[in-house]
């Protein structure tokens, strides 16, 4: 079975292959922290100057990538019952999304 967005990403990978220096991925400088507590979130392999919308728990961030399709932005841990959270990052322009685990303390 042939997946289209992973082919559409390979595709813009190799035409824009100066561009795009990493694979699509998220890290945040921490898997675990308190409530209230910042945390930097890096990102990369996304399209060059592209806007990424993160979500994490009910905190929503946006941030542009650079040429290369990578952004460093800090984030504040959300306090929500839920000990498990997700972060999502979304690409405005290629619709290219990722996401990490994260435990809230």
């Amino acid at each position: 079975k042939i997946n289209p967005e992973k082919t559409f990403e390979d595709l813009y990978k190799k035409l824009y292959s100066d561009s795009i220096t990493q694979d699509l991925k998220i890290t945040a400088s921490e898997n675990a922290a308190s409530a209230g507590q910042n945390i930097n979130l890096k990102l990369y392999g996304f399209w060059p100057n592209e806007p990424v919308a993160i979500i994490f728990g009910k905190n929503s961030y946006y941030v542009k990538v650079d040429n290369q399709g990578y952004a460093s932005t800090d984030l504040v841990v959300p306090d929500q019952s839920n000990r498990a959270a997700v972060i999502q990052a979304i690409g405005n322009d290629s619709k290219f999304s990722y996401q990490t685990t994260f435990t809230i303390l």
